[in-house]
């Protein structure tokens, strides 16, 4: 599955496609430096262990959580840790 990073400025968006997960970080984290983007935000489920050790990598933190955020049909709703990465 194609991943890719989305990162919004106004008035701009910019989308890169994650290839290989250090130059991609790297090129993502660029390129929103480049057009005035001084922070990155994300949202992602506490019991997702894949995603958050890969975010943690990348270096971002947590800030926030959202309890029962993520509605599910047959499980219970999951809580989302919103997390950041500062670029400059």
């Amino acid at each position: 599955m194609p991943l890719a990073w989305s990162v919004t400025a106004q008035p701009a968006t910019v989308t890169v496609p994650v290839i290989e997960k250090d130059s991609a970080e790297l090129a993502a984290s660029a390129r929103a430096a480049a057009v005035g983007v001084s922070r990155l935000l994300l949202e992602v489920a506490e019991d997702n262990d894949a995603a958050r050790a890969l975010y943690a990598a990348a270096g971002f933190t947590g800030i926030a959580r959202r309890p029962a955020y993520y509605r599910r049909p047959d499980a219970p709703a999951a809580g989302a840790l919103v997390l950041a990465r500062d670029l400059v």
